[in-house]
């Protein structure tokens, strides 16, 4: 599987397709009508992903809340945040050159949630299936959805 993004920062990669909480809901509901994002009361550019189904216990619905998500316009794909670490060695043998510990670039934050991660969370939860979701969404060629919907496997940069 090629990987044509191997940063998560690249923010103008990142963006991909993106698109507006009403676009993302017009498409989750073909793949399930119970599924919604809903802008938060008291900030309105956060929003929450919910399913909301039939309570077969008590009767009625539950909202259940999948994950929290950008309440205006979401990128296709997540825009992450690194930080350095410093990491042990772990060369067997370390040379006379050799530092103990090296600095690392490493994913660390979140800043934008990307609307495919929300359709990854849909699977996760049971609320809905790859084949559904990329039927309404379409598919993705890079390296870290194809992992993540188990049709490749590969080592990521990130």
């Amino acid at each position: 599987v090629a990987d044509f993004d191997s940063s998560p920062t690249n923010q103008e990669l990142q963006k991909g397709h993106p698109l507006t909480v009403e676009e993302f809901n017009e498409k989750i509901k073909k793949v399930n009508h119970q599924l919604r994002v809903e802008r938060q009361p008291l900030n309105k550019t956060k929003g929450m992903f919910y399913w909301i189904r039939n309570d077969l216990v008590k009767g009625g619905t539950v909202k259940q809340q999948i994950c929290p998500c950008e309440g205006n316009r979401m990128p296709e794909y997540s825009i992450m945040s690194t930080q350095i670490e410093e990491l042990p060695n772990m060369k067997p043998i370390l040379g006379k050159d050799d530092e103990a510990i090296i600095r690392t670039e490493v994913l660390y934050d979140e800043l934008e949630r990307g609307w495919r991660t929300l359709l990854i969370r849909a699977i996760i939860a049971g609320a809905a299936t790859l084949e559904k979701v990329e039927q309404v969404f379409g598919s993705s060629p890079r390296a870290r959805w194809q992992t993540q919907v188990g049709k490749g496997s590969t080592v990521l940069a990130y």
